[in-house]
């Protein structure tokens, strides 16, 4: 979905790096494991007009790109991240348990990899590329080829492809997800429908994603119809709403490196917690 969406938005360093890349994929190489050969993922490819290819399981060598990132992911971004405990193999080294080395939230860790893969990974030459950097070779095809970028409406293919989750309607607030009620006029008239005087709240199907936070959609038990519902803001949730694909990378002002602003803090609040954990055990 990531790949697929645009990004034309996302801006590093005043402008001088900029996430252009993205469309519909020809080639999709998936690992063997269950939840990359599920029907969902295939109906998914398949529906954005890409052909999927399993690999042999055990045989990194049939998808030695994906392999080779993850391994240049490690050395050129994880390493560099204060908490970062290696392997699970090389964890068992440490003094403190895995929980006790987490210093960055979700939020920080998700903009420190965008601004490593916009400004350094994208922009570093590739011996599989000749030489030249993912970002030139990218801008030099768009350049050459007639053929425009072409986004399929990601939401509803993700709605198409999704499995249900089953929610209750809880009464005429809607359905919830998260601490985010969902409703809309069609959505209060089928649960009028649904529960005769006395009945129980109604349990019916849902489709919910992340993609889109502002809205779910309810299936009509009856007929089959997906009924879109509507988030409704509060105090509570409105912080989550508010923010925009931009607003969601931190310190995107300056290059992925050693001296971030965010692992330069991680990096503090790491150490002032295992030498708490230190003074702690010592005075035990």
């Amino acid at each position: 979905i990531h790949s697929l969406s645009p990004k034309p938005t996302m801006s590093f360093v005043n402008g001088q790096y900029h996430w252009n890349m993205y469309g519909n994929g020809e080639n999709y190489i998936a690992d063997a494991g269950g939840p990359y050969a599920s029907h969902e993922i295939g109906g998914f490819i398949s529906a954005s007009g890409g052909d999927q290819h399993i690999a042999e399981a055990g045989a990194g060598y049939r998808k030695p790109y994906i392999e080779r990132f993850f391994g240049t992911l490690r050395t050129q971004f994880l390493s560099i991240l204060p908490g970062y405990m290696g392997k699970l193999k090389n964890a068992k080294q440490y003094d403190h348990p895995i929980q006790k080395h987490a210093c960055l939230t979700v939020k920080q860790f998700e903009s420190l990899l965008a601004n490593y893969i916009v400004t350094g990974y994208h922009q570093n030459p590739h011996k599989g590329l000749l030489g030249k950097s993912p970002q030139k070779v990218w801008d030099e095809t768009l350049d050459s080829s007639t053929t425009q970028l072409k986004v399929h409406d990601i939401g509803r293919l993700v709605r198409q492809n999704i499995t249900p989750q089953k929610r209750t309607i809880q009464g005429h607030q809607g359905v919830q997800f998260g601490n985010t009620f969902y409703n809309s006029r069609s959505l209060k008239r089928l649960y009028d429908v649904l529960t005769p005087k006395g009945a129980e709240n109604p349990k019916v199907e849902c489709i919910f994603t992340e993609l889109e936070p502002d809205q779910a959609w309810v299936k009509n038990p009856l007929t089959g119809e997906l009924i879109l519902a509507k988030a409704k803001i509060t105090s509570l949730n409105a912080d989550q709403f508010k923010e925009t694909q931009e607003d969601r990378i931190l310190g995107a002002d300056q290059p992925f490196g050693f001296d971030h602003p965010l692992v330069a803090q991680a990096r503090a609040l790491l150490n002032s917690n295992l030498e708490e954990l230190d003074s702690k055990t010592k005075s035990q």
